[in-house]
């Protein structure tokens, strides 16, 4: 005699428990991940924070260097033998010129410079970049009027020769950028340069200044002068008599 086993229904979870166990599922993965969120805010917020905000803030300051004024070399009676007189500089600030083909197509004829050079200038990576110095004021002038973003113009020293090549080899010369490039000027370049400034000003990404934004000045420290022992007058007589016997004996060169 046979004996047949009914067979046992399997079970199947009615769809209202496969729904809760996904949503319980998907509930854990979004803690996890609000878990995730919450580090990481903490982290770029309390650890990273004081290292972004300086960074940030690095971006949005656009700095505008000023020259000191170079010191005056004098003669034994203090008389000026080398001063410096203010001339106007143009400067650009790269990051916040949109259009720089178009900026250099009209800077160039203004400036007197090629289209190619100024390109280069305006897409530099540099935060500020001279484009040309020692301008003559109706560039500035016309400079200004164009009120171009990002260009600029800022007012630094020239050197002059009252008298004009009186001692010219003792005294040397200059370069546009405030250094001594000859004699004395060379000389005592780190007394007579003084140190540069600047002027910072916060923008926003349009390159406009924020007016309640952060601003420093940092004044430009002018140069020392100096007194030499030679005099003006006696050193006009003795080159003037030089050239004399220069001619007179139809010499090349001469000696004081």
């Amino acid at each position: 005699m046979s004996v047949r086993r009914a067979s046992r229904p399997s079970y199947q979870a009615s769809p209202s428990v496969i729904a809760r166990k996904r949503v319980y599922v998907l509930f854990i993965l979004m803690t996890g991940v609000f878990i995730a969120l919450i580090f990481r805010l903490g982290w770029v917020q309390i650890v990273k924070g004081p290292e972004l905000h300086a960074r940030a803030l690095e971006q949005r300051m656009r700095p505008v260097p000023v020259d000191p004024r170079r010191g005056t070399v004098y003669d034994r009676n203090l008389r000026e033998l080398a001063v410096s007189i203010s001339a106007d500089s143009v400067y650009a600030i790269p990051a916040e010129i949109r259009d720089p083909v178009a900026a250099a197509r009209q800077l160039a004829s203004v400036l007197e410079m090629g289209q190619d050079t100024l390109l280069a200038k305006l897409t530099t990576r540099q935060q500020t970049v001279w484009l040309k110095r020692k301008v003559e004021h109706d560039v500035a002038a016309r400079i200004k009027e164009m009120s171009a973003p990002g260009i600029g113009v800022a007012e630094s020293g020239q050197r002059f020769y009252p008298r004009d090549t009186l001692a010219a080899q003792v005294i040397g010369i200059a370069g546009i950028d405030n250094q001594g490039l000859e004699g004395l000027e060379q000389l005592y370049d780190s007394e007579l340069r003084g140190v540069r400034g600047q002027i910072v000003a916060e923008r926003d990404a349009t390159g406009k200044e924020i007016p309640e934004g952060e601003h420093s000045y940092a004044p430009a420290k002018d140069g020392n002068s100096i007194v030499l022992t030679i005099d003006e007058v006696i050193q006009y007589i003795c080159e003037r008599e030089l050239e004399r016997a220069i001619a007179d004996t139809r010499s090349e060169k001469g000696i004081i």
